[in-house]
């Protein structure tokens, strides 16, 4: 779930591949003086694939939920149009290594309210397009910010063993596990 989560919705940052600093995804500067108060500015034009802007009230909307859901020890405001404030109950140095985590990564304000069951809204270079016992399919999203992706399409499939995921392998049904 976390490979289908992080190709339909992105974090405010990630870690680059070699783990040596956080770079900016959806946000694209970030500021603390003590590790408890943070500043996120965030990426101008991204829409989410519902066609609902990325704003500080969407980054909120999030956050909070996260607070909720996931005891996420932290309270959000806008101080913006595109600027979130960011309080943490206690210092916490790792926080961006925290949201950085797919799990952790913006979903539609309007998805969030729906909570429709299968329903996933994000701003990833892929968008949802079916969810079936034991398959998910992702189709590309050409109004990506950072433009489309080299894939048009990606299938994640759930085998029901080590010798039907070596059979598809050799039978050319999968391309990587």
């Amino acid at each position: 779930s976390a490979a289908v989560i992080s190709n339909v919705c992105e974090p405010l940052v990630r870690y680059r591949a070699d783990g040596s600093r956080p770079e900016g995804v959806l946000a694209t500067a970030w500021a603390t003086a003590d590790a408890r108060a943070w500043t996120f500015t965030l990426r101008p034009g991204v829409r989410f694939h519902d066609g609902t802007p990325l704003d500080a009230a969407a980054v909120v909307a999030n956050l909070e939920d996260l607070r909720k859901e996931r005891s996420f020890a932290a309270r959000a405001q806008a101080a913006g149009p595109a600027v979130v404030s960011v309080t943490l109950e206690r210092p916490n140095a790792a926080l961006l290594a925290t949201l950085s985590q797919p799990f952790f990564c913006m979903q539609s304000p309007r998805e969030l309210r729906a909570r429709r069951s299968g329903q996933l809204s994000g701003t990833g270079p892929f968008r949802l397009s079916a969810v079936r016992r034991g398959q998910v399919e992702l189709l590309g999203s050409r109004d990506h910010w950072a433009g489309p992706p080299r894939l048009q399409r990606v299938v994640f499939r759930r085998l029901p063993g080590e010798d039907a995921l070596v059979k598809a392998l050799l039978a050319g049904e999968v391309d990587v596990t």
